[in-house]
């Protein structure tokens, strides 16, 4: 089941109808006091905490009637499909020297 969303702004002040997210991971415990400001971050965060949040936050949009779209499931569906991820890698990864196409 594929989802299709048309991106349209007409001004910046209109109720949001959607939003693409992703759920903090393992990329977060990637952070330390050496790289940490360089992504914005003041401090390194506790994981659970910030999932915890961030879970919060997509169920106050849903209470609100906004589609939570998220990043991880769409990519999988995606990649589910072989032509489609085919495409999509080939237009976000960019190999320098392709060895083998898609099409095989």
């Amino acid at each position: 089941m594929g989802v299709c969303v048309q991106l349209h702004v007409v001004n910046e002040y209109d109720t949001l109808e959607a939003v693409l997210v992703h759920r903090p991971g393992d990329e977060i415990d990637r952070l330390t006091h050496e790289n940490m400001k360089r992504f914005l971050f003041e401090d390194i965060p506790y994981l659970t905490g910030m999932q915890e949040e961030h879970d919060e936050f997509d169920g106050d949009m849903l209470d609100r009637d906004i589609r939570v779209l998220y990043l991880e499931k769409l990519l999988l569906e995606v990649l589910a499909t072989r032509q489609p991820s085919c495409g999509l890698l080939s237009r976000c990864a960019r190999p320098i020297r392709r060895r083998r196409s898609c099409r095989t």
